[in-house]
């Protein structure tokens, strides 16, 4: 490991990287091997070489862009004493060598270490880049679109009943009944049935079936987009007029009581968590083309043309590879 370190160091002084802290220039060229009648120069060799160890040069100009802002903290000792004890727990001491190098590239537990202490500070710079980015528009407008006082909800829950062993045929019909019964509240409700003896009737939700369906006040920025979308335009004593589809099964939502709106200064912050998430939500690349731009804030520069282009394939690997799954 100590001679790809000194190899990749090397390497690194064929990019500018310029931080707080720190700054690499391209150097010339020197004879790595001299024979009678021919040599091979330093560069001849890293062109062999700059393609396949790309991603551990990437490694070293992360180190060098973070290291100063994210230092060693009681978080990420938790988070790196956590990852080790169950990677160490998942595989014997015979073939944890292997799975080290196989999955992770590195030859001991001491550079597996260093590995994920990078990976978790790369993680908070992507949060941090991202909720950085958040502007007071962003904010703003997604106050006045989706934000209202805390609501009173009660439901008639209509479930599913699908199993993992069904086949597609069987969880499309329980799909259809469940829907159909859900649809059958709506109507009922059309034609001023009770709400309480439906719920009574129908619900399958027994915690609070016995309570006319009632899940309490829910704090605005902690409701689910699809269930704020359903219900923010209800007025005190009105019900959504299509079932509410989740995971396992229509929901019937009725809208009892409402506070007032809380001020946008009030909630501010919980709305950037609402924001943040769903940009990291947003692509399945956000994390690697996060990362590249945090390359790029740094101003981190490719002198050479291959080492540049074996950059960007990098990225696009990475890229494809995401979009895959």
């Amino acid at each position: 490991m100590k001679k790809k370190t000194l190899l990749l160091l090397t390497l690194i002084g064929t990019i500018t990287l310029t931080t707080a802290c720190s700054k690499a220039t391209l150097k010339e060229s020197t004879t790595a091997v001299n024979a009678k009648e021919w040599n091979i120069s330093s560069n001849d060799y890293f062109d062999k070489i700059k393609e396949k160890n790309i991603s551990r040069l990437v490694d070293l100009i992360d180190e060098k862009i973070l290291e100063k802002k994210y230092k060693k903290n009681e978080k990420e000792n938790k988070y790196v004493e956590k990852k080790i004890t169950q990677i160490k727990s998942a595989y014997n001491a015979e073939v944890l060598p292997q799975i080290l190098r196989t999955y992770y590239g590195v030859e001991s537990i001491e550079e597996l270490e260093k590995y994920i202490r990078l990976e978790f500070k790369r993680d908070e710079a992507i949060n941090d880049y991202i909720e950085s980015h958040i502007t007071n528009s962003e904010i703003e407008d997604y106050y006045n679109k989706n934000i209202t006082g805390d609501v009173r909800i009660s439901q008639i829950y209509i479930k599913s009943n699908i199993k993992n062993s069904d086949n597609e045929l069987e969880k499309k019909k329980k799909e259809e009944e469940a829907l159909k019964k859900a649809n059958e509240v709506i109507k009922k409700l059309e034609d001023k049935k009770s709400w309480k003896d439906l719920v009574k009737e129908y619900s399958d939700d027994e915690a609070t079936k016995l309570n006319d369906g009632d899940l309490g006040f829910l704090k605005a920025t902690n409701i689910n987009e699809k269930m704020n979308n359903a219900i923010k335009d209800l007025k005190k004593g009105e019900y959504t007029k299509e079932p509410l589809k989740t995971e396992h099964g229509y929901h019937i939502l009725l809208k009892t009581d409402e506070k007032d709106k809380p001020s946008l200064k009030s909630i501010k912050n919980d709305i950037k968590e609402k924001l943040k998430a769903q940009k990291l939500g947003s692509s399945k690349t956000i994390s690697v083309d996060t990362l590249d731009l945090i390359r790029k804030e740094a101003k981190v520069e490719f002198k050479d043309d291959k080492l540049n282009a074996a950059y960007n394939k990098y990225l696009n690997t990475i890229r494809d590879n995401l979009n895959k799954k």
